[in-house]
């Protein structure tokens, strides 16, 4: 229940207080599906999807949750025109990347890089070979566009092979973990944005999200999202939990 109200508040922007309390009754112990999908059915993404846009590349480019500093960066930069292509090329380009890409990496290496950290497995030998010329491809910002497909081809699939699902779950889970963190917690250790992920899986967030709620720099907003579930049921409205998190 925290876990959600902290997404439809911080992340989500949320503002109805009914949607807020219908949104609730939807979580399980075992399932926040159905209440996640409700809200941001029901909600208006304040920042429309640069969040989970850059926390997105995050995943794929360096498997681990953005920080918050970080993660206002890059959503500024498109803010003021750049594309997600760019974005990501630049992501890849700076030099903290470094660690996870030395220098002189081999195109085939980076792609398998790029699946181990979304998706969680190798890739296919044709896939492999597919993204692999389009990261020679020579044209510019050329690995910042083949993340942004790469990317669009895992949430877009519509297919039924178990794998393939598998897979785009994971990638869900992933980005939604590193929100909450990052968006909805605030945080900021690189450390704990690699740990959250790594206790991610396709079928499960509830180690992660315990690990989140425990990081330095969380227990503010934590607060807040138990409080209002503790005495209203429901989750935060956006106003609320600022309001409450200034003071």
């Amino acid at each position: 229940k925290t876990a959600v109200g902290l997404m439809s508040a911080a992340q989500l922007g949320g503002q109805h207080a009914a949607t807020a309390a219908s949104i609730i009754t939807l979580v399980t112990t075992d399932d926040t599906t159905q209440a996640i999908k409700a809200a941001r059915d029901s909600v208006s993404i304040l920042s429309g999807p640069y969040h989970r846009q850059v926390a997105q590349l995050y995943v794929l480019l360096f498997n681990r949750a953005p920080d918050a500093s970080g993660l206002q960066h890059w959503v500024e930069s498109l803010q003021k025109g750049q594309t997600l292509s760019q974005v990501a090329q630049a992501m890849f380009d700076s030099e903290p990347a470094r660690t996870y890409y030395p220098a002189g990496m081999s195109k085939e290496a980076i792609v398998s890089t790029f699946y181990h950290a979304a998706l969680g497995r190798e890739p296919e030998p044709d896939a492999l070979l597919y993204w692999s010329k389009r990261l020679g491809s020579g044209l510019p910002n050329a690995l910042g566009t083949t993340a942004v497909a790469l990317i669009d081809s895992v949430t877009g699939y519509l297919g039924d092979d178990p794998a393939a699902q598998t897979s785009q779950r994971l990638f869900h889970n992933k980005v939604t973990v590193g929100l909450t963190y990052a968006d909805g917690l605030g945080g900021n250790d690189l450390a704990t944005a690699s740990a959250l992920i790594a206790q991610t899986t396709a079928f499960d967030t509830t180690a992660a999200l315990t690990a989140a709620f425990a990081a330095p720099g969380a227990h503010n907003h934590l607060r807040i999202a138990q409080l209002y579930l503790l005495l209203f049921n429901r989750a935060p409205d956006a106003d609320g939990f600022q309001y409450w998190n200034d003071r």
